[in-house]
């Protein structure tokens, strides 16, 4: 059970922060023949970029948890077993997380754990007090 609310906080933190930027790469569609293809280029990455910068610190907006596990009632536990107040490792582990994606799938699936949590020696679970 709480490996699928782990799934299921980290699906809609995905569309939480990649919305934006399918909203963003909508809008900015690039012209050819109107503008510079420097403006194209940024144009295409900007999008991309404000998606990646909001998966990579979305554990650090709500007191040190993203949406998705607000609502799924998780939190981020270090080794000793204290929720995890340090927002540098919040975004390395999900830094991680993001480039090692399918990795860090089949690691919480199998053993509820990213790729980030093992390398930071994090979990996440229910409030345990």
């Amino acid at each position: 059970m709480k490996k699928i609310k782990r799934i299921l906080a980290d699906f809609i933190d995905f569309w939480l922060c990649f919305i934006p930027g399918f909203c963003l790469s909508t809008l900015l569609q690039p012209k050819p023949y109107i503008y510079a293809d420097i403006i194209n280029i940024f144009l295409v990455i900007f999008p991309f970029v404000v998606s990646i910068t909001l998966w990579v610190y979305k554990d650090t907006i709500l007191k040190n948890r993203s949406i998705g596990k607000k609502i799924m009632g998780l939190y981020i536990y270090d080794c000793n077993n204290e929720i995890l107040q340090d927002k540098n490792i919040l975004i390395q582990r999900n830094f991680y997380m993001l480039w090692l994606c399918s990795l860090s799938c089949f690691l919480i699936v199998t053993c509820n754990q990213s790729v980030g949590d093992q390398k930071y020696h994090t979990f996440v679970s229910h409030r345990i007090n």
